[in-house]
């Protein structure tokens, strides 16, 4: 924990918490650490209470905490997470929005980030930036428009997973052609004592990894970037988008020179994003 989350944590009147377990490890290393830093006001610092706020709670626990910034009753209060930096990904960012649309001040004390940890660890990132899509859908059939979707994307994609899902999406994801091929490094537990950053060829490679790993919790996935053959099979094939642009222009009659300078004058990433927005 850095000095400055410490002494935040120590000068807070509530913390706000995804669940009261993981905020009193945090306030015990934070009051631990702050009495060492010690500084100007830090003697007799009591332990600030917790309020608990998962994705159901959010809305009652945002209009709790507003209140008790307008009533004066609370004049700093901190937001945290069971691990890594909340509000990304997370149902704090529906309070911290709450929060700017009520003219509280929000600052940000960094911490840890599984998604830029795993991406460091990976060996996927680059110069060229990478996408972060967030949870995986847990319904089927949002989940395969989701990968087929990921598989346009040219860069490193991250997301977010449970270990019990874990499986199933890699082979759903070996089953994508644009997608099977691209290196996949799983990560859990990062800078922690069970740590883990297993890299593969593929998805389905992964995925037989993982039938032989039991792991628990939340899982990081990176997807690496599109090797230079899936592009031109996703962007000129017939079910990638340059394929379904040029078979609808085909179909309004023009030859075949005619669709070709089209799709050339278009770019790749108008007939991306339009297949993007279909499959949402």
């Amino acid at each position: 924990m850095s000095p400055r989350a410490a002494l935040t944590l120590a000068r807070a009147d509530l913390v706000v918490a995804e669940s009261s377990r993981g905020a009193s490890e945090a306030l015990r290393v934070a009051g631990r650490l702050a009495s060492r830093l010690g500084g100007p006001g830090m003697a007799g610092l009591s332990t600030p209470p917790v309020l608990e706020c998962d994705e159901a709670s959010t809305a009652a626990v945002t209009s709790k905490l507003l209140a008790a910034f307008r009533s004066g009753s609370v004049r700093r209060a901190a937001l945290i997470s069971d691990a890594g930096t909340p509000a990304v990904s997370d149902p704090g960012c529906r309070l911290v929005a709450a929060c700017h649309g009520a003219g509280v001040r929000v600052s940000p004390v960094p911490g840890p980030s599984a998604v830029v940890a795993a991406l460091s660890a990976s060996g996927e990132g680059s110069f060229d930036g990478f996408c972060f899509w967030g949870w995986v859908p847990r319904k089927s059939s949002r989940r395969g428009r989701f990968l087929v979707e990921l598989s346009l994307e040219r860069r490193p994609v991250v997301v977010l997973e449970s270990a019990a899902r874990l499986l199933g999406v890699l082979e759903e994801a070996a089953g994508v052609p644009a997608l099977a091929s691209r290196p996949v490094v799983v990560c859990r537990e990062l800078s922690k004592a069970h740590e883990t950053v297993a890299r593969h060829g593929g998805a389905a490679e992964a995925a037989a990894w993982a039938r032989g790993h039991t792991l628990r919790g939340e899982v990081t996935v990176v997807f690496g970037a599109a090797p230079a053959p899936a592009l031109r099979e996703a962007e000129q094939g017939e079910t990638g988008a340059w394929g379904r642009a040029a078979s609808a222009l085909r179909a309004k009659g023009l030859d075949p020179n005619e669709v070709a300078a089209c799709l050339h004058d278009a770019g790749c990433g108008v007939a991306c994003n339009e297949s993007r927005k279909g499959a949402r």
